[in-house]
């Protein structure tokens, strides 16, 4: 089943990237020159949490192709869906609001993510010193409301305050 190599979802809603977020909200500062040491430690504890999922992912321990596996051999053998497969739970879980994949190639970057019809994707890589984003969305019934635009210029904000935070901690 995993021929053409592994991929799965890596949640980043964790304990540490909620203590970093609930520290950032807390201060009412609005410039993140002002913003405590404590908080770019907790930014780096979410980050480094991340990169041990990417990992975990990379080496198969994500549960979506476990799930994928359990479906399928279920199919093939009894021929019919098992009831964890049909809930509203499972549904939700196999539909992330923002999809992230990586380009190692600028070439490619605009050809990884198709328009999204809830949420967003997000395809990125790193030229140099700069980082390109290619960001996709979709407006229909189920998500009238989304703009690329708007998202993009609330990502850019956030990746400046994320910059500003750790590089201010370090003076």
């Amino acid at each position: 089943m995993f021929r053409r190599g592994r991929t799965d979802y890596i949640y980043t809603a964790t304990q540490s990237s909620q203590d970093f977020t609930v520290a950032s909200m807390m201060d009412t500062i609005n410039d993140t020159t002002d913003l405590p040491v404590s908080t770019a430690k907790l930014c780096l504890k979410a980050a480094e949490e991340y990169q041990e999922a990417v990992k975990l992912v990379m080496l198969g321990n994500g549960v979506h192709n476990h799930l994928f596996s359990l479906n399928t051999i279920s199919h093939r053998l009894y021929g019919r869906t098992p009831q964890l497969f049909m809930g509203d739970a499972y549904a939700t879980l196999c539909e992330p609001k923002l999809v992230m994949a990586e380009c190692r190639s600028p070439a490619a970057i605009a050809s990884l993510l198709a328009p999204r019809n809830e949420g967003y994707g997000v395809s990125y890589t790193r030229v140099g010193n700069t980082l390109v984003l290619m960001i996709s969305t979709w407006k229909n019934l189920h998500s009238p409301q989304s703009s690329a635009t708007d998202f993009t210029e609330a990502l850019i904000r956030s990746i400046n305050d994320v910059f500003n935070l750790l590089w201010n901690s370090t003076k």
